[in-house]
């Protein structure tokens, strides 16, 4: 049951709504009042914050920033090629007390040859050639013979010693110059990065330590140096001496070639005068007999005269003649064929690295590192392994100070 307001005739709902709008302009100016208050505040607490912000920026120091820059390395640093070489020495001198262990290595007359691939061919090139040239003088003994006992005995039946002289001749017992000068073709090359080096810093690491042990072994570098480059070419050279035993042998060879010629010449012209059926005859087989000697007597002076082309070949990049290469490989064969004599072939792989720390509130630091890992293959006269070594070694993380107060000046000791 609703309850009227007996005076007003108002409802109670009607008389409280009434009442709320009285008092909204009264909230509303509280709420306003609230907020200036707050702003008030906002703006009193930045005033002193700038006031404070003021104070203290009266004692701030100048600004801190980061370095700009960066230090970079190109090429590796020069204390890392030292570190490297002062383990190359540590390690051939390792190497060479195994040396001074061998009886056979540590001898007076030991003769130690750096070994070099674009030599092997070389060898067999200068083999080869001197096995053709004594089967080019056989050949011409044999065919000589044969030819001057067809023009002295014209009515015997003679059979060549070689028959298949001209089928080897026209075959083609020599390489062309072509083929020869892919001897020289051969190359070894090196991909690995790390190698920092030469090999010819190695071989001087290796003689100065043979040295300083006291061993009395003698050390040839043919890719620099060929042995026996200032001696005289002529002098105990088989394959000169052979050579020049076959010139004698081929130029008697041609003497009789032209005799032969000539008797032919002659019979052509008696045949044509002839009338008598058995001197006729007589003639031709004389003329057969002289045919089939001169042949293989020509095909055998052809064969030493493209031997002799041959040899006087330049070739084009390096300029020097077969002749001359062939004797430069005669010296080194027959160094290399000394029973006291040891091919050495060593390899090194040096690297090395560089570390840099920076800092906001420290220097700058670089150290550096080096190592060297070095392969030895000793091979006696007969090309049997007479020796092997392997080992590795590795200096860390120094200073360039102190790498040059320790190791700049005895790297190379």
């Amino acid at each position: 049951m609703i309850n009227n307001d007996v005076t007003s005739g108002k409802s109670p709902l009607q008389v409280q709504l009434e009442e709320e709008a009285k008092l909204a302009p009264l909230r509303k100016l509280i709420a306003e009042s609230r907020e200036a208050e707050a702003k008030a505040d906002k703006q009193a607490t930045e005033t002193r914050k700038a006031a404070l912000d003021a104070y203290r920026d009266r004692w701030k120091g100048p600004d801190i920033k980061p370095v700009d820059g960066k230090i970079t390395l190109q090429g590796g640093a020069v204390e890392t090629r030292i570190l490297a070489h002062v383990c190359l020495s540590a390690l051939t001198r390792s190497l060479v007390e195994q040396f001074a262990g061998d009886d056979r290595l540590k001898g007076n007359g030991t003769k130690f040859i750096i070994y070099n691939a674009a030599d092997l061919p070389g060898i067999q090139m200068y083999q080869t050639f001197k096995e053709q040239l004594k089967i080019t003088g056989e050949l011409l003994e044999v065919q000589t013979r044969f030819s001057e006992q067809a023009m002295g005995r014209p009515n015997t039946k003679l059979v060549s010693e070689t028959p298949l002289i001209a089928g080897i001749a026209a075959s083609g017992i020599l390489r062309t110059a072509a083929d020869i000068f892919s001897f020289f073709k051969t190359s070894t090359s090196i991909t690995n990065t790390e190698l920092i080096s030469d090999e010819s810093l190695i071989v001087a690491c290796f003689e100065s330590e043979l040295k300083k042990k006291g061993l009395k072994g003698k050390v040839y570098y043919p890719a620099v140096l060929p042995p026996g480059l200032t001696a005289d070419l002529a002098k105990d050279s088989q394959f000169i001496e052979r050579y020049t035993a076959v010139a004698s042998i081929n130029k008697a060879a041609v003497s009789v070639q032209g005799k032969l010629t000539a008797r032919l010449a002659e019979i052509d012209n008696e045949l044509m005068s002839v009338t008598d059926p058995g001197n006729k005859q007589s003639l031709e087989t004389e003329r057969q007999k002289l045919n089939e000697a001169l042949q293989p007597l020509s095909a055998a002076c052809v064969l030493f005269s493209q031997f002799e082309n041959t040899l006087l070949t330049i070739d084009p990049v390096t300029k020097v003649s077969v002749f001359s290469a062939l004797i430069k490989f005669e010296k080194l064969f027959k160094l290399m064929a000394d029973e006291d004599a040891f091919t050495v072939k060593l390899n090194a792989v040096m690297n090395g690295s560089s570390i840099i720390s920076e800092g906001l509130f420290k220097a700058t630091s670089l150290r550096h590192s080096g190592g060297t890992q070095l392969t030895c293959l000793v091979f006696d006269h007969s090309g049997t392994v007479h020796l092997t070594f392997s080992s590795s070694t590795y200096i860390a993380e120094l200073s360039s100070e102190t790498i040059m107060k320790e190791y700049a000046h005895k790297s190379g000791e």
